[in-house]
């Protein structure tokens, strides 16, 4: 049998989007595997995902084996990967066993169809150094923990008898409040927006933010209200699954001449 030579390339630190680009059968087979990876198919936030985790991630998420699930994301064999028991987490220190401040259960949320990343980081806000705030989800959220991580919070997570997991989140640090100062654009739109000139360019600097970060703030600040048609982001690299979320939104845009290492996007309001 001859391998397609597109699939071959495929290995488990694979980011899914980039992998699928190659191989457009990819995310159907994924998704086919378990339903916390039917999420892949889903409009917007699926492409959002796809951007973010590797299928070392999805077998993580899925609680399948991950040499199994890249046998089968290559098309190599037909069957299911087989759902392995994940090893316990690393007890590490004893403010897992401490009682929550804040309980918050995403497994509605996500069992509609929706994506309770909003609703988390507002939950987040009321959390204080050394408080805890306990997540219920149907699956170990990989990128949500990489995201808080950088936001100055540790996570431990452990899966349920009845298949669901428990991810707790301490703050260690304010380091959210340090990236607001150090990206004010990033981090609080809607004031940039509100405070744009009438026909001003709202200015965005997300260089340096972890995904899906820097396309959620670009997100944010064009659904926030004020008089700015026109938005110049400055990115660390092109931002390929924000384009389809403008598209369906109705802006344009167009690659402003950048800095190396540096990608210049403008966009304005039109079809």
């Amino acid at each position: 049998m001859t391998t397609d030579p597109r699939k071959a390339e495929i290995v488990l630190d694979s980011v899914i989007a980039e992998a699928a680009a190659g191989d457009p059968g990819l995310i159907d087979r994924l998704a086919s595997c378990h339903p916390a990876l039917e999420r892949l198919k889903a409009p917007g936030l699926g492409r959002v995902l796809a951007g973010l985790i590797t299928l070392k991630d999805a077998a993580r998420m899925a609680g399948l084996d991950a040499k199994e699930l890249l046998a089968h994301a290559k098309g190599e064999r037909a069957s299911m990967p087989k759902t392995v028991a994940l090893p316990e987490p690393d007890q590490g220190p004893d403010w897992p066993t401490r009682e929550p401040s804040l309980r918050l259960d995403v497994r509605p949320i996500i069992g509609q169809g929706g994506d309770p990343f909003h609703e988390i980081m507002e939950a987040t806000k009321s959390i204080a150094v050394g408080q805890v705030l306990e997540i219920t989800a149907p699956f170990d959220p990989v990128p949500l923990r990489r995201v808080l991580g950088n936001r100055g919070f540790a996570s431990h997570a452990r899966r349920e008898a009845s298949g669901s997991w428990r991810v707790l989140f301490r703050r260690e640090s304010e380091q959210a409040d340090e990236a607001t100062a150090a990206h004010p654009g990033a981090c609080a739109p809607a004031q940039a927006a509100s405070s744009a000139p009438q026909g001003a360019a709202l200015q965005l600097d997300v260089r340096g933010l972890t995904p899906p970060e820097p396309m959620l703030a670009v997100l944010r600040a064009l659904d926030a209200p004020g008089p700015t048609q026109t938005v110049v982001v400055r990115l660390d690299r092109e931002p390929v699954h924000l384009f389809p979320e403008l598209a369906e939104r109705g802006w344009r845009w167009r690659a402003l001449p950048a800095e190396p290492g540096e990608f210049r996007l403008e966009i304005t309001q039109g079809p």
